[in-house]
C-alpha cells in the first residue's frame, strides 16, 4: 500500500509536474504568442493611439477654433452685451443718475425746503416767541 501510495504520489506529481511544464510551456508559448500579438496589438493601438491621438488633437484643435470661433462671437457677443450693458448701464446710470439726482435734488430740495421751512417757522416762532417775550 505504501509502494502504491508513494508510486500514486510519484505518478501524481509526475503528472502534475509534467502537466505544470505543459501548462506553463503553453503558458510561456501562448505567452510569446500573446506578447506577439501584444506587439501586434500595441503596433495597431499604437497606430488607432496615434490616430486617436490625431483625430483628438484635431478635435481639440478643431474644439479649440470652434471654442474661439465661439469665444470671438461670444467675445463679439459679449462686447456687444457688455457694450449695450454698458451703453444701458450708461443710460441707466443716466436715468438712475438722472433720477438718482433728481431725487436726490428733489430730497436735497424737499430737505432744504423742509429745513427752510423748520428754520423759517422756527424763526418766525422765534421771532413770535421773541415778539412776544419782547412784547
Amino acid at each position: 500500500m505504501w509502494i502504491r501510495r508513494r508510486h500514486a504520489v510519484d505518478i501524481q506529481e509526475t503528472r502534475r509536474r509534467h502537466a505544470g511544464d505543459t501548462q506553463e510551456t503553453r503558458k510561456r508559448h501562448a505567452g510569446d504568442t500573446q506578447e506577439n500579438a501584444g506587439d501586434t496589438l500595441w503596433t495597431y493601438r499604437r497606430h488607432a493611439g496615434d490616430t486617436q491621438e490625431t483625430r483628438r488633437r484635431h478635435a481639440r484643435d478643431t474644439q479649440e477654433t470652434r471654442r474661439k470661433t465661439q469665444e470671438t462671437r461670444c467675445g463679439h457677443t459679449g462686447d456687444t452685451q457688455e457694450t449695450r450693458k454698458r451703453h444701458a448701464g450708461d443710460t441707466q446710470e443716466t436715468r438712475c443718475g438722472h433720477t438718482g439726482d433728481t431725487q436726490e435734488t428733489r430730497r436735497r430740495h424737499a430737505r432744504d425746503t423742509q429745513e427752510t421751512r423748520r428754520r423759517h417757522a422756527g424763526n418766525t416762532q422765534e421771532t413770535r416767541c421773541g415778539h412776544a417775550g419782547d412784547m
